[in-house]
């Protein structure tokens, strides 16, 4: 399968903007620091890459390493807004770059991504320690709720409180803010509860000897994996929560949500 563009897929597409321009706001607008999505694809026979298109610094596109870990592509997703999807099994499909210390400069940031909970894992975003478990950042579910864990000298385990497990897409995201945790679900402030460690806003600076940043599955020792369907990930500067709800805003309207 050749490479699957944005203007491909639809005429209208306010992620990309350049399709759309004059339509409105663009993620890019917002500057993400890496971004990811199913209508930025190469797949080529047993190798699917998740094409990193951001404007601003490295780019980290995403792959499977091995045939049998290769998600399945969805040409069109009704629950997407008819957007092609990729799905991962849950067994044993990721995409991963073995980065070293992906953004371990930052002290804040905001990460938000869209996809369709299944059951398991919610990984839409990871990055580990490879060879141990002392250093990860990662996304659960903890009834029903969304929940990310960030490991780096002792645990800080949050949690919101929406639903996240009704069989739909959602668009969430959460951010540091450099001295606390933000987390929105389809673009509303959700209430926060720590579960353990505690709102101290601890991020990718706390991860230094991380090596890689994966979509699908947490690759420490013992690797797991997540059952999701998946169509966006991203990774901002954090600016204030008026700009979180402004990308998350541009995410439900492309896909509906």
């Amino acid at each position: 399968m050749p490479f699957i563009s944005a203007s491909a897929i639809s005429p209208y597409n306010s992620i990309r903007g350049g399709a759309a321009a004059g339509e409105g706001p663009s993620i890019l607008d917002f500057a993400p620091y890496n971004v990811w999505d199913s209508d930025n694809l190469s797949i080529v026979s047993t190798l699917t890459t998740a094409i990193d298109y951001n404007e601003v610094g490295a780019a980290y596109d995403l792959a499977n390493p091995d045939p049998a870990n290769q998600p399945t592509f969805n040409s069109s997703d009704a629950g997407a807004n008819g957007y092609p999807s990729l799905s991962f099994d849950g067994t044993t499909d990721y995409l991963i770059n073995p980065v070293s210390n992906w953004r371990t400069s930052d002290s804040s940031g905001l990460i938000v991504f869209v996809a369709k909970y299944i059951s398991g894992r919610y990984y839409a975003l990871t990055t580990t320690d490879n060879a141990s478990t002392n250093y990860y950042l990662q996304q659960r579910v903890l009834a029903n709720f969304f929940e990310f864990l960030i490991k780096g000298g002792g645990v800080n385990d949050i949690y919101g409180s929406t639903d996240v497990t009704d069989g739909n897409y959602h668009v969430i995201a959460y951010a540091s803010t450099g001295s606390e945790y933000k987390m929105f679900v389809d673009g509303a402030l959700e209430t926060i509860t720590v579960k353990s460690g505690s709102n101290n806003g601890k991020w990718l600076n706390a991860l230094v000897g991380t090596d890689s940043v994966a979509i699908g599955a947490l690759y420490t020792p013992g690797i797991t994996y997540s059952e999701i369907d998946w169509v966006f990930s991203g990774y901002f500067p954090y600016v204030d929560d008026a700009t979180c709800i402004a990308i998350s805003d541009i995410l439900k309207t492309k896909y509906n949500i």
